[in-house]
């Protein structure tokens, strides 16, 4: 994922070495941006580099003379694309659709059923 900066500052990202919540655009200029792994790059890397937790709290956005926007771009791999990290015959192979529906989407607590396509 690739964020400029939001109109706004407000991107948090959890900090598993503090065990708390860091701002990541209050420092930076309208120039930078940030960016980060997603769930599909910590599956082919065997958790070498992990997709990071991050929010934009709702106290961020709830001032509407000073309205938040922001532009993520996603990159993302076909649903129907094989993945396998070890290269290894013995390993069934995984497509990204899998990964998302059954091992990402259904393991974080925060995530609810629903009807709508997932977003992969």
């Amino acid at each position: 994922t690739v964020s400029p900066c939001a109109t706004v500052p407000g991107l948090q990202m959890w900090n598993l070495d503090r065990m708390l919540w860091t701002d990541v655009e209050s420092d930076a200029s309208p120039l930078h941006f940030s960016v980060f792994a997603g769930e599909t790059l910590g599956y082919l890397t065997n958790g070498l580099i992990q997709a990071p937790l991050h929010r934009v709290p709702a106290t961020v956005v709830a001032d509407e003379a000073s309205r938040r926007m922001s532009m993520p771009y996603f990159l993302r791999a076909r649903p129907e694309a094989c993945l396998n990290p070890t290269r290894s015959a013995d390993v069934a192979p995984l497509t990204v659709r899998d990964l998302m529906e059954e091992r990402i989407f259904k393991s974080r607590p925060w995530r609810r059923e629903s009807c709508a396509t997932p977003d992969y």
